[in-house]
């Protein structure tokens, strides 16, 4: 104002270029109240886009952990009636003739048995079970301790039913190639393609003395 005054401006122009002042103090405020409540709603939006993300997360987490309760529950159940069906021999199943009453599967050892000559085996005593393929997974779970144990826990369901999987799973585990294996495979077969009372009640002594 006393510049305006000192300037000679007529009290008009003084009174023109006070409203001036005045409405461009008023815009600046409200551009900095738009701001603010601008950098409000993004802040609150973030919060809430962070408490959605985390309750889903939760959410998530918890159907998962649900999941794989129910399925290790369920696993546990087949185990289970696995070792009890091994325990009580394979009298139960009529196509089995009296010879293989006492044959039993070995129990899995890390530090002394080779996995390919353990399923080698495993294949053997199940054939002469005469048990379906869809139930071997089964039956091998039972039998398996340690770093096999674990690994077949670790099988999603999908690859778990499935032995011809679960097998891969082991030999790639063990790292063990699936040719070499089929080779081994195909070597003891012929080695033993009209095997012996004697051999057959060999291995089921060696199978009893590591069933539990």
């Amino acid at each position: 104002m006393k510049t305006a005054h000192s300037l000679g401006m007529s009290p008009e122009a003084i009174e023109k270029l006070v409203q001036q002042e005045i409405c461009l103090q008023k815009d600046k405020a409200e551009r900095e109240e738009r701001y603010a409540e601008r950098d409000q709603r993004k802040l609150e939006l973030e919060q809430e886009q962070l408490v959605v993300g985390q309750r889903r997360h939760e959410s998530d987490h918890a159907e998962a952990e649900k999941a794989r309760v129910e399925a290790a529950e369920v696993r546990a159940h087949e185990l289970r009636l696995a070792e009890l069906h091994s325990a009580a021999g394979s009298n139960h199943n009529p196509g089995n003739t009296t010879m293989f009453h006492d044959l039993k599967l070995p129990i899995f050892n890390d530090n002394h048995d080779d996995i390919d000559s353990f399923l080698l085996r495993f294949e053997r005593i199940a054939g002469l079970h005469q048990w379906k393929k869809s139930d071997y997974h089964i039956y091998l779970g039972s039998l398996l301790r340690g770093q096999a144990l674990e690994v077949y826990v670790s099988l999603p369901n999908d690859v778990v039913t499935n032995y011809e999987k679960v097998k891969e799973a082991l030999l790639r585990a063990y790292s063990v190639d699936a040719d070499s294996f089929r080779c081994k495979f195909r070597e003891s077969k012929c080695e033993t393609m009209s095997p012996s009372p004697n051999s057959l009640f060999e291995w089921g002594n060696i199978s009893r003395d590591g069933y539990p």
